[in-house]
């Protein structure tokens, strides 16, 4: 791992970096009540400029109101299937009266069933569910399986939504003996394992799809943005071996200092092309930066390489923190300031910079592989060096 002494901290990263990035962590991993209680410590905060302050503030109570938001929404999404589960109650007793379901003789009410065994009582939607269970098999000897399968869908949804089944936790009971053998199930099947045997209904159904669709892209989404991380992740792996190897590349004259075709050639023989290509990409396509300040940003004859990484570096950043839509100018600049490799002057502060925001990408990487459940990534391209006491040393089973 990094392992930099609090001097070199202090000196060469800065303190507000450190705290920043800290702070970026917890929120982007979705930890904001430890982001919350880490922006309460005054260090933190003393290590942050007003402005700073401010911004990380304004992204805390952003997440805190989006949460406010899903629960009203999960509160209200309850309520509505709530009002669909009473409205299909109603229409239970004429739907099984039609079916021919067993009555009360001379009172119109059905009769009591025990889907559970005699000596069990059941709540009133397990008898329902149980009585359209019965009712569809009438319907299917009748030969009507729309109409049948169209009760096993009310069924189904009485089961999935019923208060009173969630709380006398009737889903993991075993149904009775004489149920078991009119459904063809083993002596001890749970009205939960015999759930999987009813049928969605076609809302269900597309309701299902849409969700896997949306989850679908959702982890497409981070597959991609991995594939942001493992580009700019062997840029820097690359560069560090490069700079051990040759520290004076990094010194004024040095090849990382070549501006022009001489640095695009430099640029391209260390194989940071790609990566600079993926953020230009990235700055016409989701930011509203215009042609000419794209220009600047990877384009000019006056840029260095070092210039043209610390840029690319950057946006890939900027894409991370800001996942989805226009990536803000802001966020654009910050995270090509927490780069910040320009200003440099000697191989070791240029290495421990590199080493720091390697730190921050393998967090980041962390953090989406556990948001959208993709495996986790391999050790190819981790980086054979590390810090120890301001030097750059081999990891010792890195090959």
């Amino acid at each position: 791992g990094l392992e930099i002494d609090e001097e070199i901290i202090n000196k060469r990263i800065g303190r507000e970096q450190v705290s920043l990035s800290a702070l970026d962590s917890l929120i982007i991993s979705g930890r904001v009540e430890q982001a919350d209680a880490l922006f309460g410590d005054l260090g933190i905060v003393n290590s942050l400029t007003p402005e700073k302050q401010r911004e990380v503030r304004r992204r805390i109570q952003t997440v805190f109101a989006s949460r406010k938001d899903i629960l009203f929404e999960a509160q209200k999404a309850k309520a509505i299937e709530g009002a669909k589960l009473e409205a299909r109650r109603e229409n239970i007793n004429l739907i099984l009266a039609d079916a021919g379901a067993p009555q009360v003789i001379g009172s119109g009410e059905l009769a009591t069933t025990t889907p559970f065994g005699e000596d069990a009582t059941a709540s009133a939607d397990v008898q329902d569910a149980m009585r359209l269970f019965s009712a569809s098999r009438r319907l299917i000897l009748a030969g009507e399986n729309g109409m049948a399968n169209g009760l096993l869908s009310q069924a189904r949804f009485i089961i999935e939504n019923s208060p009173e089944i969630q709380r006398e936790k009737e889903l993991d009971k075993p149904i009775s003996a004489e149920l078991a053998s009119e459904f063809g199930v083993p002596v001890g099947t749970t009205l939960r394992s015999v759930m999987s045997i009813i049928p969605r209904s076609p809302e269900e159904q597309a309701e299902s799809r849409a969700v896997a669709s949306a989850r679908g892209k959702e982890r497409i989404k981070g597959e991609e943005q991995i594939s942001f991380i493992d580009e700019a992740e062997t840029m820097v792996v690359d560069l560090l071996e490069e700079i051990e190897t040759d520290p004076t590349i990094v010194g004024i004259g040095g090849s990382l200092r070549a501006t022009g075709q001489t640095g695009l050639g430099v640029l391209s023989d260390l194989g940071g092309s790609k990566l600079a290509d993926s953020a230009r990409s990235i700055a016409f396509d989701n930011t509203d930066l215009g042609l000419d300040d794209v220009a600047k940003l990877f384009d000019s004859p006056t840029l260095s390489v070092l210039s043209i990484m610390e840029n690319s570096i950057g946006l890939i950043l900027a894409r991370l923190r800001t996942p989805s839509g226009r990536i803000p100018v802001d966020v654009i600049k910050r995270s090509i300031d927490d780069v910040s490799l320009t200003g440099l002057k000697g191989s070791k502060q240029v290495q421990n910079r590199l080493n720091f925001v390697l730190q921050q990408l393998r967090r980041r990487s962390g953090a989406i592989e556990k948001r959208f459940d993709l495996p986790e990534k391999t050790q190819i391209g981790i980086p054979r060096f590390k810090v120890e006491g301001g030097k750059l040393v081999p990891i010792q089973g890195a090959e």
